[in-house]
């Protein structure tokens, strides 16, 4: 478990508190927070001099961050963490109450169950699957969103080129009646 916790603390100090993804071309700004380079440079562009801290909401001038080359070595040296220390933390999953390995997931409460507790009462009546089945199902679903989020992003580009071109006729239009 102590592994397990440790791993979590890593990857949350090396994920961007705006994208929520691991930090690309992670900067320290002037509070000392870290941020992926483009996104605290797109933050920036919506502020005229200054801008404020998304955590601490510090005030700054909005190109106060400087690289930050040894955050960026780290991340890099956790992204080709060998996939036997990633089974390894898999392996130390074990039910908090009985000690034992963790092969199911409850629906209902959305805890990953060992066996004794998923022939307890308290699950019991509950829908559960394989811990396989369900990161299958949840990714599938995953999957699904993604695919109604590409169409609408999609319809919204295609809408976004045609109020363009309405802009570029009303524009041609305007400058020709004056």
């Amino acid at each position: 478990m102590a592994s397990q916790r440790f791993s979590t603390n890593i990857q949350q100090e090396v994920t961007c508190p705006i994208c929520l993804d691991i930090l690309k071309d992670p900067v320290t700004i002037g509070c000392g927070h870290n941020f992926c380079r483009n996104c605290i440079t797109q933050l920036g562009e919506t502020c005229d001099n200054f801008l404020q801290c998304p955590l601490c909401k510090s005030s700054m001038r909005k190109d106060a961050f400087v690289s930050n080359w040894q955050l960026g070595s780290l991340v890099e040296k956790i992204q080709t963490m060998d996939l036997s220390e990633v089974q390894l933390e898999e392996e130390e999953l074990r039910c908090p109450k009985h000690r034992k390995k963790l092969h199911y997931f409850c629906e209902e409460d959305g805890k990953l169950l060992c066996a004794t507790c998923h022939e307890s009462n308290e699950h019991k009546s509950h829908n559960t699957s394989t811990m396989e089945e369900a990161a299958h199902h949840h990714q599938e679903q995953i999957q699904w969103h993604i695919e109604i989020l590409e169409q609408k992003e999609q319809l919204l580009a295609h809408m976004k080129a045609e109020d363009e071109e309405r802009i570029s006729v009303f524009t041609v239009r305007k400058t020709f009646i004056l």
